[in-house]
């Protein structure tokens, strides 16, 4: 295996499990109550694409439609989001936030702006070319670890 390619498998993976252990914490945006890092994901899925159902959501966020639900459960138990039916089919439910959820969607802004201004700072000084690089790493590795979800189920 080539040399680059390994020590790139190997930061991937460190990437990947230090995501994992931050994802086992929860931290309260905007002194809301503290929430798992895929919950206020949620929460940021519904502020930026608004009046959107289940099924939709499930395609934003790249998440099972069991996931998504069961996420929107805990956060509407919770008081972040609400459901109303839509105007064209009464049975279809459709997501927004609640003022809780807003106040937390923006902490959560608050909270990127203020622990990732090194790394926002540093990306902006980025060529387009390379941005553009990073970019389609990043979404070459996505198809390609969809295509290992595939082979799984």
């Amino acid at each position: 295996m080539d040399d680059f390619i390994k020590r790139l498998d190997q930061k991937i993976t460190l990437m990947f499990n230090t995501y994992s252990r931050l994802n086992t914490n929860k931290r309260s945006y905007g002194g809301t109550e503290p929430l798992y890092p895929n919950d206020i994901h949620m929460i940021e899925t519904i502020a930026e694409h608004p009046l959107k159902n289940t099924t939709d959501i499930s395609k934003i966020a790249g998440l099972t439609k069991g996931t998504v639900s069961k996420r929107l459960s805990r956060l509407e138990k919770l008081g972040f989001v609400e459901y109303f039916r839509g105007p064209q089919n009464d049975k279809e439910k459709y997501y927004k936030l609640t003022k809780v959820g807003n106040v937390a969607y923006q902490g959560h802004i608050d909270f990127h702006l203020k622990q990732h201004n090194s790394l926002y700072t540093n990306i902006e000084n980025y060529s387009t070319d390379q941005k553009r690089v990073v970019e389609n790493f990043i979404e070459g590795y996505i198809e390609y670890l969809n295509g290992l979800l595939k082979n799984v189920n």
